[in-house]
C-alpha cells in the first residue's frame, strides 16, 4: 500500500494486537508515508474487547467479535485484552482526510468497521474487504449496492465436498482469470457456499479508469474455470517449496518460525 500510494500519498494501518502494533510501528519508522495507529476500527468510540490465541498464527485470526472467539479459532487456550476504538467516521474528520481506498480485514468486525464509516462512504472511496459465508450473503453487501457500489470478487476459495476445510478446495487462482473482477447475484454467490472471498467495490462513474484494464467476468461463467489448486502444475509446485522450506518437524517446534517461513514463500511464488 505504500508503494501504491507514492511519496506524496499517506497510508494508515490501524492493529488493535498490542504485540502485533509493535511489528506494524517498525514498518511505519521506515516508511514516510505510513502511520501506524494501535486501535481497533468499530462503530462506536468506546473500547471494545479484542480476542487471540496463544501463539503467533491463531493471533492473526483476532478479532472484536465475540461469537468468533472459539476453541476452533484460536485452540485450547483464549485470551483477550481491552483495546481502544474509534470510528472511520471519526479518524477521518479530526485530520480531514478524504481516503481513496479503504482496505477491511478484521475477521468478521466487517459490518461494524462500515457502520461507522456513514461519512466516509459518502466520499465514494474504493473499498476491498474479506468475507467467508457459511450460508447468505451479509447485510452489508445489500447496503452498499444501495449506496450505488458495484460489487465483485477479486478472488474465491470455495470449500467443496464432504468435509468443508481448506484441505478440500478449488478456488479462481488460475490462468484463466488472471486479471478478472467476478460479477454476482446474492443468489449465485449463495448457491457456491461454503467459500471465503475479498471483493472490491467501485462507484462505475468515478472508478472507471482504474477498471479499465480488468476484465469482468460473471460468477457463472468464473466457477467453470477455478481451478484444484492441488492438481493444477502450479499447485504442486507452491505445495513442494513450502514442504522443503516448511518440514514437519519445525512446524511442530517453531510455530512462529513457520509463520515466517509461509510469508516468504509466498512472496516467492
Amino acid at each position: 500500500m505504500t508503494i501504491c500510494a507514492g511519496p506524496d500519498g499517506n497510508v494508515f494501518s490501524f492493529e488493535p494486537h498490542p504485540e502485533k502494533f509493535k511489528s506494524l510501528k517498525a514498518k511505519a519508522e521506515k516508511n514516510s508515508n505510513l502511520t501506524a495507529i494501535n486501535s481497533a476500527v468499530s462503530n462506536s468510540l468506546s473500547p471494545v474487547t479484542l480476542y487471540f490465541g496463544n501463539n503467533e498464527q491463531s493471533d492473526q485470526a483476532s478479532t472484536i467479535c465475540a461469537d468468533l472467539a472459539t476453541k476452533d479459532r484460536f485452540g485450547e487456550e483464549v485470551r483477550s485484552v481491552e483495546v481502544p476504538a474509534t470510528t472511520l467516521d471519526k479518524f477521518c474528520a479530526d485530520r480531514k482526510l478524504r481516503p481513496s481506498v479503504i482496505k477491511i480485514d478484521v475477521e468478521g468486525a466487517e459490518p461494524f468497521v462500515l457502520e461507522g464509516a456513514d461519512a466516509v462512504l459518502d466520499i465514494q472511496p474504493i473499498l476491498i474487504f474479506e468475507m467467508g459465508i457459511s450460508n447468505s450473503l451479509p447485510d452489508h453487501l445489500e447496503k452498499l449496492r444501495n449506496r450505488g457500489y458495484e460489487l465483485y470478487f477479486i478472488d474465491m476459495h470455495r470449500l467443496i465436498g464432504l468435509h468443508k476445510s481448506f484441505e478440500n478446495i478449488v478456488s479462481t487462482e488460475t490462468r484463466s482469470l488472471r486479471n478478472c473482477v467476478i460479477s454476482f447475484t446474492n443468489a449465485e454467490a449463495e448457491d457456491l457456499a461454503p467459500f471465503v472471498s475479498n471483493i472490491l467495490a467501485v462507484i462505475p462513474q468515478k472508478h472507471a479508469p482504474r477498471m479499465a484494464g480488468l476484465r469482468i467476468v460473471p460468477l457463472a461463467e468464473a466457477a467453470r474455470l477455478f481451478a484444484d489448486p492441488k492438481k493444477s502444475l502450479s499447485g504442486k509446485i507452491k505445495h513442494a517449496v513450502r514442504s522443503a522450506l516448511i518440514p514437519s518437524i519445525i512446524e511442530e517446534r517453531y510455530p512462529g518460525l513457520v509463520v515466517s517461513l509461509r510469508r516468504l514463500a509466498n512472496r516467492i511464488l
